[in-house]
């Protein structure tokens, strides 16, 4: 990451000799950082997934004679359940967490207690499913569509080019360019 290769670059030359530093990536290493950025940003297929399978958990705790349909799943237990409805979900516990968290926040679901004591109630008959009203979810494409940028960039951009974004100083990505 960025912040390894600061570290990293930053040693270089110490010892008052001259130094060089050479990026050596590819096209599967942006595979693996998608995969990482996948786990905070489930896309809306593996959203229904979870759903669904959220869903079964509360109806079948309601069977069990628990009216208020709550339960108490682990992540690994939820990802498990929904590779059991949909075999072609890529849902892990990471992205459970994340979508028990979209869901929380869109008024699905309400959780009480943390880690393996954590329960989950489903809210009965919600509101017709909008993603766009999660911050969550969102802030997830953004990321998504931000790494997709960056790895266009990285993958295509000439050596000179490479160089100047490597040289300059690194500073926070806010405010605006105001012409003197």
């Amino acid at each position: 990451g960025a912040i390894e290769f600061n570290q990293m670059s930053g040693r270089a030359g110490r010892d008052g000799e001259p130094a060089c530093v050479h990026l050596l990536y590819c096209e599967h290493d942006a595979r693996i950082n998608e995969h990482v950025i996948a786990g905070s940003a489930p896309s809306r297929n593996e959203l229904v997934t979870l759903y669904r399978t959220l869903a079964a958990f509360g109806r079948a705790a309601e069977a069990e004679g628990n009216a208020d349909r709550s339960f108490a799943q682990t992540n690994a237990d939820i990802a498990l359940a929904a590779a059991g409805l949909d075999a072609h979900t890529s849902l892990n516990e990471h992205m459970v967490s994340c979508g028990v968290s979209i869901f929380r926040e869109l008024g699905f679901l309400e959780t009480s207690g943390h880690g393996s004591a954590r329960r989950i109630t489903m809210v009965d008959n919600p509101q017709r499913m909008d993603l766009n009203r999660s911050t969550r979810y969102l802030e997830g494409l953004r990321a998504k569509d931000a790494f997709a940028d960056f790895r266009d960039w990285a993958l295509m951009a000439d050596p000179d080019a490479m160089l100047a974004r490597i040289n300059r100083p690194i500073t926070p990505s806010f405010g605006r360019i105001v012409d003197g």
